[in-house]
């Protein structure tokens, strides 16, 4: 299940790299000043906002050194923005977004969603279709419900966000589910995610809501990102599916 704060976790490679494209020579004043203003959540926040640093990132041959939480955080942020996602309460939906993305990025990660968190039997299928982790959700037991409807609506998010042209040529070369129908699943996956007491505990039913009703435009928004932007090389080698 994806862990989402509302900012990333920077390194020092991000760090660097934010202050030198921000500030210049990483030991000025001015970069020694940004480096006190991120320590501010607000200003951070402002800071990860700056047109200079998405264009630094579009522009660089590929991420490397850079963690994936920046890296996904910045992209999906502006991508958002774009969408008319500016509100407040839009820079913690931006921030799990992008939080799905750098958890799919880990081979790990892809593989115990999709393996639906047990290793398979040698020679066994791994959960490579939407359709085997909406049986695996709606036949989970009560501990393990509001985990996998989660991961759920996250794969669906995912997969439809970042590889709308492949479900399309798979809709059409042997009838694979279409995205009209991975966003019905990762829409309806979020709302039901919302309902159930974990999410009131961890108080991110107002979020889980937010998803499942926004989930077409936030689609879209990756989709431009994808087209725009996105480095595929942070990324494993995927599964068929």
């Amino acid at each position: 299940m994806v862990q989402a704060p509302r900012l990333p976790q920077l390194t020092d490679c991000d760090v660097d790299f934010l202050t030198r494209t921000l500030a210049g020579n990483p030991s000025s004043p001015a970069a020694n000043a940004l480096l006190r203003l991120l320590a501010d959540e607000e200003e951070c926040g402002r800071i990860l906002d700056d047109p200079l640093l998405y264009e630094a990132l579009v522009e660089s041959a590929a991420p490397i050194g850079l963690s994936t939480s920046f890296y996904f955080h910045v992209l999906v942020r502006r991508a958002m923005l774009r969408r008319g996602f500016d509100t407040p309460a839009d820079r913690e939906l931006a921030g799990y977004v992008a939080a799905v993305l750098a958890a799919f990025a880990r081979r790990e990660h892809l593989d115990l969603v999709l393996e639906g968190e047990a290793r398979p039997a040698k020679g066994a299928r791994a959960f490579g279709y939407l359709s085997d982790l909406l049986a695996a959700a709606e036949q989970a037991p009560a501990g393990r419900a509001f985990a996998r409807r989660l991961n759920l609506a996250d794969f669906a998010l995912f997969q439809s966000g970042l590889f709308k042209e492949t479900l399309d040529a798979k809709e059409q070369r042997r009838g694979a589910p279409s995205v009209v129908f991975y966003e019905a699943v990762g829409s309806a996956g979020y709302r039901a995610a919302a309902r159930f007491p974990e999410a009131e505990r961890c108080r991110t039913r107002p979020l889980f809501d937010r998803l499942g009703e926004a989930f077409h435009d936030i689609r879209l928004a990756l989709n431009e990102m994808t087209e725009k932007s996105l480095h595929f090389e942070v990324f494993p080698a995927l599964p068929e599916s």
